[in-house]
């Protein structure tokens, strides 16, 4: 049955975070070493931030325009970013527990605040209890069938083969085998679980990795019975109509498609492409204007419009370099990203920390801890222009329902509206080197916002000046 996606994501602003380098509150008892909250970030080490520490931030969050948060997985598991999950049914204790959950999930609902988790379905840790037993009795174990098991002995720790499924490779990481029907309602019972504890939506991981028939259908409806206003957001880094729409799988993906092409047309020369080289963007070259409105208008001709306007935008996550590290530092094209993340059809999803300038290149580096106790270090151009293009969308409905129509594209600029029944906001972009006059055919007032040099002038014609961009009403 397919379900339309839940509403109250048009009006999202999200923030992800990443529990265990947000915030310690040193209300939850730490066991073990921890790594030092201001060293560099560690594959392996564990800062101790905690759910708790979460709470205590909200009013900065507020101050963003968000309102709703993404969280990398909280459960059990040994891994500082919790993709190796021990037990599905379990916070991490580190963060707190289920108590610190049920206390963040109560203070983001008294505020309007919604919560999204991590769903790690397709693999598990070596921890796991099922695989654990694996291990510990080999052909005799009782979950056997829960893996996809290749031979004995197992080589789940030492070099060579592990003679098992894996994802990507990583002996640590043993795939389920979810065609198994008691597998399958293993997991269909944690997704029921935690929806029925209050979570607002799941954010699922890896979804190309599980093609069983029927898997995400089933998953969709056994959630959406529980809350039909429960968001699901599957992690698709590419063509996400697959994934959407009629196939009644996802309400929608997240907008890596959208990022990186905005990256590539907002950055032109200043982005990195050999920090661009370690994730999965497709970026070879700069994009022009023209080719970047034409891939827009491809994909959202793929979808419903209700499903354009529930995806979930980004253009740097856990997964990517930091954006400004992505750009080099450049502010301008830093500015225009954000611009249109914020501009676009879909709720944007802001990385923790971005908003008071954290670089950063791939995993480990994009995953520092937010320095909270050294704000002169914060970057207060970014902080402002986050407050600012938050309380720019809060505000102005079209921004957040409105459709997308064209108006313009140069090889160096993008111009384009968004219509709501009341109202038409005209975002202009110029990546290029040297002023354009854009003729948009549309009526446009004073700036909302403005970054550089534009003017309106009488005749309606609107002059953006090198490396600029604006809102206009």
């Amino acid at each position: 049955m397919r379900h339309a996606p839940p509403s109250w994501v048009e009006d999202a602003i999200f923030y992800q975070i990443f529990p265990d380098r947000f915030a310690r509150s040193g209300k939850v008892k730490q066991l073990g070493r921890l790594e030092a909250w201001d060293a560099p970030p560690t594959s392996d080490g564990v800062k101790g931030g905690d759910l708790l520490g979460v709470i205590e931030h909200l009013d900065h969050l507020a101050e963003l325009g968000v309102n709703a948060l993404y969280l990398n997985p909280i459960f059990a598991s040994a891994a500082n970013h919790r993709y190796h999950t021990a037990d599905f049914y379990s916070v991490d204790a580190t963060l707190g527990g289920e108590a610190a959950f049920r206390t963040l999930l109560d203070a983001c609902h008294a505020r309007g605040m919604r919560v999204v988790i991590d769903g790690v379905f397709n693999h598990v840790g070596r921890g796991f209890f099922a695989f654990h037993d694996v291990l510990e009795k080999g052909p005799e174990s009782r979950f056997l069938d829960w893996f996809e098991i290749e031979g004995f002995p197992l080589n789940a720790y030492g070099g060579g083969s592990p003679r098992y499924a894996t994802w990507a490779g990583h002996a640590s990481l043993p795939k389920l085998a979810v065609q198994n029907p008691e597998v399958r309602e293993y997991l269909m019972g944690v997704a029921e679980h935690w929806a029925r504890f209050g979570i607002d939506g799941w954010r699922l991981d890896t979804p190309e990795e599980i093609r069983v028939a029927g898997f995400w259908e089933e998953l969709s409806a056994r959630v959406k019975a529980v809350n039909p206003e429960l968001y699901l957001v599957g992690e698709v880094w590419t063509d996400p109509s697959e994934w959407v729409g009629a196939s009644a799988r996802f309400d929608a993906v997240l907008g890596y498609w959208f990022g990186g092409r905005t990256l590539a047309f907002a950055a032109r020369e200043h982005l990195d492409l050999e920090v661009c080289k370690t994730i999965d963007y497709p970026l070879k070259t700069p994009l022009d204007g023209v080719g970047y409105a034409e891939f827009i208008e491809t994909l959202l001709g793929k979808l419903p419009e209700a499903t354009r306007r529930a995806a979930l935008n980004l253009d740097s996550s856990h997964d990517t370099p930091r954006l400004l590290t992505l750009v080099r530092e450049d502010w301008a094209s830093f500015v225009l990203c954000r611009m249109l993340l914020y501009c676009f059809v879909g709720a944007p999803c802001l990385y923790y920390g971005d908003e008071v300038g954290l670089t950063g290149g791939h995993d480990p580096g994009s995953r520092a801890a937010f320095p909270w106790q050294h704000p002169e270090r914060w970057n207060q151009q970014a902080l402002a222009l986050h407050k600012s293009l938050g309380r720019l969308r809060r505000e102005h409905v079209a921004l957040r329902r409105g459709s997308y129509r064209r108006l313009s594209a140069t090889a160096s600029s993008l111009a384009f509206a968004r219509e709501a029944p009341d109202q038409t906001l005209v975002v202009v972009a110029n990546a290029g080197d040297s002023a354009e006059e854009l003729a948009l055919g549309t009526r446009v007032s004073a700036p909302l916002f403005v970054h550089g040099q534009v003017e309106v002038g009488a005749d309606g014609v609107v002059r953006v000046g090198a490396r600029s961009g604006a809102v206009l009403g």
